[in-house]
């Protein structure tokens, strides 16, 4: 194994981007500061700034120690790419079959080369520290250095959408009130109002570390739920990313031919495999249906219609799932 990547994670181009991010992450901070009126100005920019240092450096070495694995440069920017920011992996294996299909093959990649990959990480692992150092989302007296570690390294994937989303909801949605119990410090950030699923205004939306569009407080069944998603990025990364993804791509095409012939709403039927009966979403209506009684000891039945994939099959088929996402994951890294 080359440490190549590894060796040049830190270059001068990649201090000064860092030392600019970093600059950037405290003014971020500060200005979250005057608006909550709370004195905190000052603080939320230091920890802004600090956790911006830390996550985009802990990012790059953390991808560049990915990309030193295996002899294959191309291959393993590929499944970096995919794995951790997906659409750098999507945009090159498109480019990289178009170029075998109608060039002369062998093409270099766009977006999955180490530069790039680098760069990606730097941004994503900096943008975890001004998000949540500006919120002062991390309690570092409980669980809060292992939370941040897992969203600038492991679970980047999710990362990298929860920083889009909490852009998004700062400028757009709301954020806790100022007594509310996940102000601060509930190593989760949580927006009462923010972006959802089209068609489905009421639906909570999950990333990484942010909780879109949960109006409900810490210990409502639906609170548990969606905090639950913010666990599974942070334990799984990426096997939780691509295999929540490929169930719903698969569980949808088998879907749609049996929802024709049984005769069957098509996207009732869909949203019921592919989504309701997703191992990783019958987990967290697992924890809500514990969590708290009617409606939500049967929500899945009451959203599904009762076509949903029985609770107690999910397990059954997530379990040959995951040793194939695993196997998969593993024999093209190694």
């Amino acid at each position: 194994m080359a440490h190549e990547n590894f060796e040049n994670a830190l270059t001068p181009y990649s201090l000064l981007a860092i030392a600019a991010l970093t600059v950037c992450a405290a003014a971020v901070g500060a200005i979250v500061g005057v608006t909550r009126a709370d004195r905190t100005a000052g603080a939320r920019a230091g920890e802004a700034a600090l956790m911006c240092l830390f996550g985009s450096i802990l990012a790059r070495f953390f991808i560049a120690v990915l990309l030193d694995f295996g002899d294959d440069q191309r291959q393993a920017g590929l499944i970096v790419g995919w794995l951790f920011f997906l659409v750098p992996g999507v945009v090159d294996s498109v480019y990289f079959i178009g170029s075998d299909l109608f060039g002369s093959g062998g093409a270099d990649p766009v977006l999955t080369s180490p530069t790039v990959l680098l760069g990606f990480a730097l941004v994503v692992g900096g943008g975890v520290g001004i998000a949540n150092g500006a919120w002062r989302t991390y309690d570092f007296n409980r669980a809060g250095v292992p939370q941040f570690l897992a969203d600038a390294t492991w679970g980047l994937s999710g990362s990298m959408v929860a920083c889009l989303l909490t852009i998004w909801n700062t400028i757009t949605g709301t954020r806790p009130g100022a007594g509310a119990p996940d102000d601060q410090r509930s190593g989760a950030n949580r927006h009462p109002k923010g972006w959802h699923v089209p068609g489905h205004p009421d639906y909570a939306f999950t990333q990484g570390f942010t909780m879109s569009n949960l109006i409900f407080l810490p210990g409502d069944p639906l609170h548990k739920h969606e905090r639950m998603h913010v666990t599974q990025n942070r334990l799984f990364g990426p096997l939780y990313t691509v295999s929540y993804l490929t169930w719903m791509l698969v569980l949808a095409i088998v879907a749609i031919p049996v929802a024709l012939i049984r005769k069957k709403n098509v996207g009732g039927l869909v949203e019921a495999w592919a989504y309701l009966s997703n191992p990783w979403e019958t987990w967290a209506y697992y924890v809500q249906r514990k969590a708290g009684p009617p409606p939500h000891s049967d929500v899945r039945t009451a959203l599904s219609g009762g076509i949903e994939i029985p609770e107690k099959l999910v397990p059954i088929l997530a379990v040959p799932w995951a040793l194939i996402m695993l196997w998969t994951i593993a024999s093209a890294m190694f």
